[in-house]
């Protein structure tokens, strides 16, 4: 399970942060809110279903310039990605040719 700590600004009660827990709790992969309008701030605990990676940098002409940006992109960061996944996730990836 991951987690994720965010500064929530601009929620005046209990109202608020009932209305953003619900919307939030919507979310398929969210487990666990800990959401507090006082001390603006929130702790989401979450199970990630589907991990996106999309690798764009050789689309992008200062890629010509630093290839071996593109390559810890396209190549080491895809590796690290199914790497970490442990055969728990399904990945999907997105590439253009």
């Amino acid at each position: 399970m991951k987690s994720l700590k965010l500064t929530i600004k601009g929620m005046h009660c209990e109202a608020c942060e009932k209305n953003l827990k619900r919307e939030i709790g919507k979310l398929n992969s969210v487990r666990e809110i800990n959401l507090s309008y006082k001390n603006e701030n929130a702790e989401i605990f979450f199970n990630p279903e589907i991990i996106f990676h999309a690798s764009a940098y050789k689309h992008v002409t200062p890629m010509d310039a630093f290839p071996m940006e593109a390559v810890k992109t396209n190549i080491i960061g895809t590796w690290n990605i199914i790497n970490n996944l442990g055969g728990r996730n399904p990945l999907l990836l997105g590439a253009t040719f």
